[in-house]
Parts: C-alpha cells; sequence; structure tokens
C-alpha cells in the first residue's frame, strides 16, 4: 500500500509541477513587469473578461483597471465585488497591472473546506495538503454570509496574451497549510482584453 501511495504521489506531483512551473514563470515574468519604469503608453482604463475553473464549475470574473501608473483594480464576480489599491507598470511590450487589499467577501465555509482537506491529506503533508485543496475549493460552495480577505491580483498583458493571477486568502488563520490558506485558480485563470 506504501508503495501504491508512493506512485500515486509521484504522478499527482508530476501533473502539478509542470503547472507549477507554469504559475512559476507567470509569476516571474509578472516580477520582471513590476520592476519596469511606466512608459504611460497604455490608455488609463483596461478592461478585461477573466474566467475561472474549478473542475466542471466555471465562474465568470471581471476586471477593470483605471488609472496611469496608480489607480484602482475593481474586481466584480459571484462571490462580491472588490475595489483595491493597484499599480501599473509597462516597458519593452509588457505592462503589469497588480493590486491588493482587504476586502469582504464570499468564500467557501473555512471549517468545511478545511475538513475537506483533512480528510484527502495527512494533517503534516502540506504538498498533499495544496493537492487536496485544488478538489476542496471546487466541492465546498460559498458560504451564505461575506468573511474578511485579502485580495491579490496580478495580471501580465504581453503579445496579446494575458497572463492573470486571483488569490483569495482568508483572514483567519488555519489550522492546515502552515495557518495560511489561500484560494487560488488551478489551472491559471483565462483572461481577455475587452475593449
Amino acid at each position: 500500500m506504501a508503495v501504491g501511495r508512493e506512485n500515486a504521489q509521484l504522478a499527482i506531483g508530476g501533473a502539478m509541477l509542470s503547472d507549477r512551473c507554469r504559475i512559476g514563470i507567470a509569476r516571474f515574468s509578472l516580477a520582471m513587469a513590476a520592476s519596469f519604469a511606466c512608459s504611460g503608453a497604455h490608455a488609463a482604463s483596461m478592461s478585461f473578461k477573466c474566467e475561472e475553473r474549478d473542475g466542471d464549475k466555471r465562474t465568470p470574473i471581471t476586471i477593470v483597471y483605471d488609472g496611469d501608473a496608480e489607480g484602482t483594480l475593481k474586481v466584480s464576480a459571484p462571490f462580491g465585488d472588490v475595489s483595491l489599491p493597484a499599480k501599473k507598470k509597462s516597458a519593452e511590450g509588457q505592462t503589469g497591472v497588480s493590486g491588493i487589499g482587504a476586502a469582504k467577501i464570499l468564500m467557501p465555509d473555512k471549517a468545511a473546506i478545511e475538513k475537506c482537506i483533512s480528510s484527502k491529506a495527512d494533517p503534516s503533508d502540506q504538498d498533499m495538503q495544496a493537492i487536496a485543496l485544488i478538489s476542496c475549493k471546487a466541492s465546498t460552495p460559498l458560504a451564505a454570509d461575506p468573511i474578511d480577505v485579502t485580495v491579490d491580483v496580478r495580471m501580465l498583458l504581453m503579445d496579446g496574451v494575458v497572463m492573470a493571477e486571483l488569490r483569495r486568502t482568508y483572514a483567519e488563520k488555519s489550522a492546515l497549510m502552515g495557518g495560511i490558506l489561500t484560494l487560488e485558480a488551478f489551472p491559471p485563470m483565462g483572461c481577455e482584453e475587452t475593449k
């Protein structure tokens, strides 16, 4: 049984690795874009139509940036509407937009999602917990009342392609995942810029 579990972990881990690498590359590109000096080449307002995918579930998300080097990033989704202080920097054909801040939105019930993770992964194995979180996020419905979270949005526009991250972190400390329970799109969110 131990060998079977080990092989399963390797198989799952291999699949995760390629996607994690892609996410890592996107994050690296976003970090590079954030270091560029603003060229002011892009319009003051930018709009994006995005889709978050969780298994068979599709969640439409609209993201709008208003401003130049500094502005506001507005996120509208079934979990709620969020307005974040944000920054935009452009250079060499790339534009990076990022915003982070506290918000009150609908989230999957924290106790329910922790119970789901614990049923699928050993409490001491954070790697397996991270894998379990992907399916648990998809299967746990949103709670009835909004709660305090930190919302972090990062976007990179390059050669007509939009790469995007949307992370929602529970303000309340978790007994799992090293104390920080963050939901993010996996696979990464698909977005396109709208005119």
